[in-house]
């Protein structure tokens, strides 16, 4: 009989919580089980995970597959770096060091999340204080713009508004010898 190591679906709709199983793989997600591992809540913050771990570790050793879900979470857990040191590893020593790098990373990459999160919280206070100075300074007008040096401003005004406005000149003129000629050949039209 092959086994797998897979989730179960359990609770509402839109508020489902989970039960890590070993089933038979024929079985149908929900079916019948072959035992009770643990329980797995992704809707809380963090994701609440809790695993048997000897139950896990001895259901990998007799051979059950867990299923890519539950494969990540043993990953979380240290459970399938376990399986792994148990497998490959006859020395007790080489297995310590290993968990102690694993234990080393997991703690590196939560303080490199908890850091991320506190600079999104910054930004998302910066955001809102923003917000709040421009529902102060009226609701839509633009926020007032801080003066900027006068070489700047000089530097911006004077040759391409000149250039436009000679081509709108020129343009005008061409526009007025056509209505110029057009009425003239009005006029002939209407003497003959």
């Amino acid at each position: 009989m092959s086994t797998r190591i897979r989730l179960k679906r359990k609770g509402r709709r839109k508020q489902s919580h989970f039960r890590i199983v070993v089933v038979d793989k024929r079985r149908p997600r929900d079916g019948s089980v072959i035992e009770d591992i643990g329980y797995y809540n992704p809707l809380t913050e963090p994701a609440e995970i809790k695993i048997d771990h000897e139950k896990a570790l001895e259901w990998l050793k007799k051979g059950a597959q867990p299923s890519d879900t539950v494969h990540n979470i043993m990953q979380k857990e240290g459970i399938a770096l376990q399986h792994h040191l148990d497998k490959n590893y006859t020395d007790e020593e080489a297995k310590n060091i290993e968990r102690q790098k694993w234990e080393l990373s997991k703690k590196a990459r939560a303080e490199k999340e908890e850091s991320a999160k506190i600079e999104e919280d910054q930004k998302e206070v910066v955001t809102e204080e923003t917000q709040e100075e421009t529902e102060e300074s009226g609701v839509g007008e633009p926020a007032q713009e801080e003066e900027k040096p006068e070489e700047e401003k000089e530097e911006k005004k004077p040759e391409p508004k000149e250039e436009k406005s000679t081509e709108k000149e020129e343009s005008s003129d061409e526009e007025s010898d056509q209505d110029e000629e057009d009425q003239e050949k009005l006029k002939e039209d209407a003497e003959k």
